[in-house]
C-alpha cells in the first residue's frame, strides 16, 4: 500500500475530497459561464414588444437581425429563422454619377442571388432595394409580373424548356438623381417545394415593410402572410449549456485523471518494493550472520534508513520497515508483525519471505541463514531475469525509430546515385 495503515483511511479521505472538489470546480465553472452566456444574450435583445426593431441612425450603417418566424397558431405553425438585414436612415451629382457606373457590376452580382448567370435563371431573383456601400434606393420594374415580380420572386410554373426572356428595369434614386438600366433575365423552368414557397411569401412581405417603414424610426415585422399569422420570437444563442456539459465533460476526465494518477502510484510503489528486495534480503543475512537476532536486524535496517532518508528520500519498501518496527514496539507479537508487513507489501517475494521468517521462529532459527542465502539468490536471479525483460522492451520500442533511420539513409545513398545515372 502506498500509506501506513494508521494514515491509510486518512490519507484515502483525502484522494476523495481532492476529487470530488475537482469534478465540483469544473461544473461550477461550466455553470456560471452558462448563466453570463444567458444573460448576455437576453440583455442585447434587439426585438422591442416582439414586433419591432430600433434602426441605427443615418451614417451608422446597417444592422442585421436573426430571428425565428412562428407562422400560425402553437399546434400548426411553421418555424423559420431569417436573417434581416435592416438598413440605415442618406453625394455632388458627379460623385453620385461615379457611384452608379461603380455599383452596376455589383448591381447585377447582387440580384443573382443563388443563380449563376442572368442567362440561366431558375431561383428567386434578389430585388435589393438599397446596395450595401452605396446610397442608392432602387425601384424595381418588370416586362412580365407573370414571371418576375416586383420583388424579385420567380414563377417557372408555365416557362417553356428554352426559357423566357423578361426585361427588368432598375429605377435607381439617390436626392434628385434618377437613372434607369435594363436587365435583360433569360427564365428557365424549376419546380419548387411549399417550404420554397412559404420562405418566397415570408420574404415578400419583409421586403414590403422595408419599403413601408422606410423613413420611420423602427422596422415593423409582417404579421401576416396571406390570411396566416405571423409570431416572432429572438433566436437564442443555446452555447450556454454546451459549456455546462463540457465542463462536465471536463470534471468526468479530470476524475478518470485522478484515479490514473492513483494506479501510477501504486505502480511505481510495487516497481520499487521489488527493486529494493534483493538489498533487503542481503542486509538480514549480513546481520543475522554477524550474531544479530531477526528482531534486531530489522531494527538495525529502520535505524539505517532514517539517518539516509533526508538525503536519500523515501522508499516504499524501507517505510513499511519502520512500520513493522513501530509494531513490534507496540506490543505486536514478532510473528504477527511479520505476517502483516507481508499482507502490507503485497508482492510474492515479501508474503514468501515472511512466511519463511515466522516459520524459523516457531521451528527454530539453526537453518535461517541458509534459507535467506537461498533466497537472496533467487532474487537477484529474478532481479536480473526483470532486467533483461526490460531490455528486450526497450529494443523492441527502438525497432521502428531506427528502421525510420535506416531508411532515411538508404534514400539518402540511393537517390543521389540514380540522379547521377539520370534516372
Amino acid at each position: 500500500m502506498l500509506y501506513p495503515p494508521a494514515e491509510r483511511e486518512k490519507e484515502y479521505r483525502r484522494f476523495k475530497k481532492e476529487r470530488r472538489n475537482t469534478v465540483l470546480k469544473f461544473i461550477l465553472t461550466g455553470m456560471i459561464l452558462m448563466i453570463v452566456l444567458y444573460i448576455s444574450n437576453h440583455h442585447k435583445s434587439l426585438l422591442e414588444n416582439n414586433t419591432k426593431i430600433r434602426k441605427n441612425a443615418y451614417g451608422e450603417g446597417s444592422r442585421r437581425a436573426e430571428l425565428v418566424a412562428v407562422t400560425g397558431s402553437d399546434k400548426d405553425s411553421i418555424r423559420e429563422e431569417v436573417m434581416i438585414e435592416i438598413p440605415e436612415k442618406q453625394y455632388t451629382l458627379k460623385e453620385t454619377e461615379t457611384l452608379f457606373v461603380n455599383m452596376l457590376p455589383e448591381l447585377e452580382e447582387t440580384i443573382l442571388a443563388e443563380n449563376e448567370t442572368l442567362d440561366n435563371v431558375s431561383e428567386n431573383l434578389n430585388f435589393v432595394k438599397v446596395l450595401e456601400g452605396y446610397p442608392f434606393r432602387i425601384a424595381w420594374e418588370s416586362s412580365c409580373i407573370g414571371v418576375i415580380d416586383l420583388e424579385g420572386i420567380v414563377n417557372t410554373e408555365e416557362i417553356p424548356e428554352k426559357g423566357q426572356i423578361v426585361s427588368v428595369t432598375a429605377e435607381i434614386k439617390y436626392g434628385e438623381f434618377r437613372k434607369e438600366y435594363i436587365f435583360p433575365i433569360r427564365v428557365v423552368p424549376k419546380q419548387k417545394t411549399a417550404t420554397e414557397i412559404h420562405h418566397e411569401k415570408l420574404q415578400m412581405a419583409i421586403e414590403r415593410s422595408k419599403e413601408e417603414t422606410m423613413y420611420d424610426d423602427y422596422f415593423m415585422l409582417p404579421e401576416m402572410i396571406d390570411t396566416t399569422q405571423i409570431t416572432w420570437e429572438e433566436k437564442q444563442d443555446n452555447s450556454s449549456v454546451l459549456f455546462l456539459l463540457l465542463f462536465v465533460v471536463a470534471g468526468i476526465v479530470a476524475m478518470l485523471g485522478k484515479n490514473q494518477e492513483l494506479h501510477k502510484k501504486l505502480e511505481r510503489r510495487n516497481k520499487e518494493l521489488l527493486e529494493d528486495y534483493p538489498e533487503i534480503v542481503s542486509k538480514l543475512v549480513l546481520l543475522t550472520g554477524a550474531g544479530m537476532t531477526l528482531r534486531g536486524a530489522f531494527f538495525k535496517i529502520a535505524t539505517d534508513y532514517k539517518k539516509k532518508k533526508v538525503a536519500g528520500g523515501c522508499r516504499y519498501a524501507y517505510e513499511e520497515i519502520v512500520y513493522l518496527c513501530n509494531e513490534m514496539d507496540a506490543g505486536v507479537a514478532e510473528a504477527q508483525a511479520y505476517i502483516n508487513w507481508g499482507k502490507r507489501c503485497y508482492e510474492r517475494e515479501y508474503i514468501k519471505l515472511s512466511m519463511l521468517l515466522v516459520q524459523n521462529l516457531k521451528r527454530g532459527s539453526h537453518r535461517l541463514i541458509d534459507s535467506l542465502q537461498e533466497e537472496v539468490k533467487q532474487a537477484f536471479a529474478d532481479k536480473k531475469a526483470a532486467a533483461k525483460r526490460a531490455g528486450e522492451e526497450a529494443g523492441t520500442k527502438l525497432l521502428v525509430p531506427m528502421g525510420l533511420m535506416l531508411l532515411i539513409v538508404m534514400v539518402f545513398i540511393i537517390v543521389p546515385a540514380f540522379s547521377s545515372f539520370g534516372l
